[in-house]
């Protein structure tokens, strides 16, 4: 059984952080397995997502995405913030700005990237030296072992995709 990310109870026992303040930084594009270039495809990760208590309404969300997605992810998630970068890589480069950059260790308890991608891991290994609680989260076969290692908590997009009733992005 797959535990809630956002259930107090379960986040006390796991040691995650139950007060204070939580971003959630996503790339989008490593979840529906790349740009998101249709309004199903973005509809379909918000409700596996909020279904599945992955984020909830005191989450600061930001994904990245390339120029194709934005507009779609903006249309389904209006009060999140997005950051754009074409090319290889671009949604991971925009994203890892904000973790080298925005200094979320003054601001955050915990955060949760939801991507599978190496590319984080120093910057996940900056924010837990500096005390933050790290949760990563992505599809099992492409979860690099590194992200695995060095967050503080890991979870499967796989277990909670098997709980809907949703079997694939449109």
């Amino acid at each position: 059984m797959v535990e809630m990310l956002t259930d107090v109870a379960t986040m006390a026992r796991l040691g995650i952080p139950t007060r204070g303040r939580r971003i959630v930084l996503i790339d989008i594009e490593n979840i529906v397995g790349g740009a998101v270039t249709t309004l199903d495809q973005a509809q379909w990760a918000k409700q596996l997502f909020e279904n599945r208590g992955v984020v909830n309404d005191s989450d600061q969300l930001i994904f990245g995405t390339c120029r194709l997605g934005a507009v779609n992810i903006g249309a389904t998630w209006q009060s999140s913030r997005i950051v754009m970068q074409d090319g290889d890589d671009g949604a991971d480069l925009a994203l890892l700005n904000i973790l080298e950059t925005e200094d979320l260790a003054s601001r955050y308890d915990e955060v949760l990237i939801i991507s599978g991608d190496h590319i984080f891991t120093d910057a996940i290994a900056a924010l837990r030296a500096d005390g933050v609680h790290v949760t990563v989260a992505g599809w099992a076969d492409s979860l690099s072992a590194h992200l695995r290692l060095v967050a503080n908590t890991t979870y499967f997009l796989d277990d909670l995709l098997s709980q809907t009733d949703y079997t694939e992005a449109a």
